[in-house]
């Protein structure tokens, strides 16, 4: 895979001068090849608003004759997706609900333990089953690890996973997620992202993979099939699985300026956007449809030529459905329906989602004095009553949805829904810990090394130096280190959650190997050290709070002072920069002043994976960028079609034997 992603990197710009539109540039770099299998049928741009059906089977007799007792209520019921901060227990129950989230941040009123989020998900599905005897899906944002809850595992971000570029170690990473998820009672997690992050501006680029589409189709359906298949290999219908999302269909990562939730400024039916949907946007998702077999698939926030992607029936109903022959459920991202462009009021914009595809609605807060929910609910059924939306629609949607709840095992076992003891009695534990850990390692990628007097390398001889400083805003913070999705929506520094600190396990490490290891965070310091490692990077963020305009992708401020400030007053002093930062910045200033440099990504909560490589003479890098460096940031919209304003290539990994 490698060598054939860098083949591509070289050649494939042919996409390119198609794909600038105002300030958008989507790179060609690396194409991945176009499949006729999958290859997606479409009507006319011109059919995008009619009401779009097609239906998918009941898997056995058990989901048609539950279909066939069902009333409209009950059936628009199961479309729903209430937050569970705005739906009791009791309206689940009394609604008929099929879903409920547990959005960003969203912890128990009891707390945030893992036995506080296994009792309130209980508390819904005991009401929910005792009234329908259908239990509920429960969703949760775990991005990386089951991120909302307090002493849970938090592995690297995607960012570092694509650097390792392991899919056994993906998939790993999935079946421990989905345990943990588990144990405290959801069954279905919202990701990975499938995006394809070509503009470092967009917040959410340590999200994704990276920029290659091969390769979020490789790590994408290995995380899927981890998930899916669960630690145990029992497969859906096991205790231990839950559902995987591949998300957000479709177009983020290219929009204007890295806008999240922006518009990609190509015409949907052009030939350029087009050939980009064909050859690199839909490569991760036919490996999640068609070779993982994934269950759900979320809509993505942003328009495509400023028809948003919520209501885009062509997409949803002809490309995704149709053409990639997917029949799991399509869900819309949280309160997507609000979105939707147009003059229209709440119930035509829910007429309009469900109609372009859409089988089950993401909703939170209040339309007016209602709970969402509630509007959303009611929207669905007078549009049935109305002949606004079809009736078929509604029943592929269902369909859909039992089908699923169906494979999980939890219509002819309804006691699965529950939380799982024996797995809570694993969340957080070592042996989770340890693939955490081991993914931090494998995920490191060195960019800069120097040569030693003695014909070594700095990164070689760091291991038997005898006294090293720690410095850097970084070093010794889990919240810092873990980024965004991190027990909050937006995460926070400080002490967060429990794990190990990047300054914790090099201190560990280094006690392990006869070395001192001090932490001076400012730089300030006196004596003789034989090197600093600074850790630097950005500050926690989410979304669209981390959209970054140019000038603003660099170090923080006071970082670029302790790094001024060491090189200022120890001026022979070997310095290595441990990069903690979802995506390339801004640091050619940095890196004359610097002897080596480290991209660390979002570690999680498993610092002394950063140490297994540094500080051990018998582990060697072994991670890639898989996103393409600026050396400026102003450079991110010509870094495709200008070599020289690249710092650091695509695919770009040294090992400690060689400097650059």
């Amino acid at each position: 895979m490698h060598n054939r992603i860098r083949r591509r990197n070289a050649v494939a710009t042919t996409l390119l001068s198609m794909a600038i539109s105002a300030s958008l540039v989507f790179a060609a770099v690396p194409l991945a090849s176009a499949d006729d299998d999958g290859s997606p049928h479409r009507k006319p741009a011109s059919s995008q608003a009619e009401p779009a059906v097609t239906m998918v089977a009941a898997r056995n007799d058990r989901v048609a004759r539950l279909l066939a007792s069902m009333s409209l209520e009950d059936k628009v019921g199961q479309m729903m997706q209430p937050d569970t901060r705005h739906i009791t227990p009791q309206q689940a129950a009394e609604y008929h609900i099929g879903s409920i989230l547990s959005g960003g941040g969203a912890a128990p009123e009891s707390g945030n333990s893992a036995s506080d989020w296994a009792n309130r998900a209980d508390s819904y599905q005991h009401a929910v089953i005792n009234e329908t005897g259908i239990p509920l899906l429960y969703g949760v944002d775990a991005v990386h690890g089951h991120n909302n809850v307090a002493d849970a595992t938090l592995f690297p971000h995607n960012v570092n996973l694509g650097q390792t570029r392991n899919a056994e170690l993906v998939k790993q990473v999935g079946s421990i997620t989905a345990s943990e998820v588990r144990a405290t009672g959801s069954n279905w997690v919202f990701t990975p992202t499938l995006g394809l992050p070509k503009n470092e501006r967009w917040g959410r680029t340590y999200e994704a993979y990276g920029e290659n589409a091969d390769l979020s189709a490789k790590l994408g359906a290995a995380y899927i099939e981890g998930s899916q298949a669960g630690e145990s290999g029992s497969g859906l219908a096991g205790s231990d699985s839950a559902i995987a999302t591949a998300k957000h269909f479709i177009g983020e990562g290219i929009t204007k300026d890295g806008v999240n939730q922006g518009d990609v400024p190509l015409d949907y039916d052009s030939e350029a956007f087009r050939k980009i949907l064909d050859s690199e946007l839909l490569v991760p998702y036919r490996a999640a449809v068609q070779d993982a077999n994934v269950r759900s698939v979320m809509v993505s926030y942003n328009s495509i030529g400023g028809v948003k992607c919520h209501g885009n029936a062509d997409l949803l109903t002809n490309v995704l459905k149709r053409g990639l022959g997917f029949t799991g459920i399509v869900i819309t991202d949280y309160n997507g329906i609000d979105q939707i462009e147009g003059n229209l009021n709440y119930a035509q914009k829910v007429a309009k989602t469900v109609n372009a595809g859409v089988d089950m609605l993401m909703v939170d807060e209040h339309e007016g004095t209602q709970p969402k929910w509630i509007a959303a609910r009611q929207a669905v059924i007078d549009g049935v009553n109305s002949g606004d939306i079809a009736m078929a629609r509604v029943d592929d949607a269902v369909t859909r949805i039992l089908n699923v709840k169906d494979e999980m095992g939890l219509l002819e076992n309804p006691q699965l829904a529950y939380s799982n003891k024996e797995l809570l009695a694993q969340f957080g534990g070592e042996a989770h810990r340890a693939v955490a850990r081991e993914a931090v390692a494998q995920s490191l990628t060195l960019l800069k090394n120097r040569s030693t007097d003695d014909g070594s390398t700095l990164m070689n001889d760091l291991p038997s130096m005898k006294r090293i400083v720690v410095a850097g805003s970084s070093a010794n913070d889990i919240g810092m280190q873990s980024g965004g999705w991190t027990i909050t929506w937006q995460g926070s520094v400080g002490d967060v959650t429990t794990g190990t600190t990047i300054y914790e396990g090099l201190k560990t490490a280094g006690k392990e190997n006869g070395q001192t290891v001090d932490l001076k965070e400012d730089g300030s310091f006196t004596g003789n050290y034989d090197a600093a490692i600074v850790v630097a990077g950005e500050s926690p963020y989410a979304e669209y709070a981390g959209d970054r305009t140019a000038d603003q992708l660099t170090l923080q401020q006071k970082d670029i002072n302790t790094i001024s400030s060491i090189r200022k007053t120890h001026p022979n002093l070997p310095i290595v920069l441990v990069l903690t930062t979802g995506r390339a910045l801004t640091i050619t200033d940095q890196l004359k002043q610097v002897d080596a440099v480290i991209m660390a990504g979002f570690p999680g909560s498993e610092g002394e994976g950063v140490a297994d490589v540094l500080l051990s003479a018998d582990r060697d890098f072994s991670g890639h960028l898989t996103t393409t460096w600026p050396k400026e940031a102003n450079n991110i919209t010509k870094k495709y079609i200008a070599p020289n304003t690249v710092l650091f290539p695509y695919g770009t990994g040294l090992v400690k034997s060689q400097v650059n």
